[in-house]
């Protein structure tokens, strides 16, 4: 049993590491390549294949779904096989409600404001 908890701990902290490079680079793509939502989760799930998430929201946006959906159904998908708990998934599913609905300046701050969200995890996990 101490194994398995130690394991879990150890993937939410590995998971929240990534999860910060992953912000910091949607926050830079959109700031500054103003890139569509469909094509900077088709990037990111190439450029971070353990957020299993972002592949599974690529593959529900190219079947038409629109992007807070996908993003959901991403995140429901990802299980609790990365360690996370309920309030990480409430962080993840806030995040993807949030994205895209303001102008770039909005969202340049929704995204600062998640990475810093997401660095207060980081330190506790």
């Amino acid at each position: 049993m101490g194994y398995l908890e130690s394991k879990k701990l150890s993937d939410r902290v590995k998971f929240y590491a990534r999860f910060k490079q992953f912000l910091a680079t949607v926050e830079t793509t959109i700031r500054y390549r103003a890139t569509p939502l469909a094509s900077l989760v088709a990037q990111a799930a190439e450029s971070y294949p353990t957020l299993t998430f972002l592949s599974r929201c690529e593959q529900e946006l190219c079947i038409g779904r629109d992007f807070p959906s996908a993003w959901q159904c991403g995140v429901k998908a990802c299980g609790k096989s990365q360690g996370l708990k309920k309030e990480d998934f409430d962080l993840l599913f806030s995040f993807g409600q949030g994205l895209g609905v303001t102008d770039v300046e909005g969202q340049v701050a929704h995204c600062a404001l998640y990475i810093e969200m997401a660095e207060e995890r980081y330190a506790q996990a």
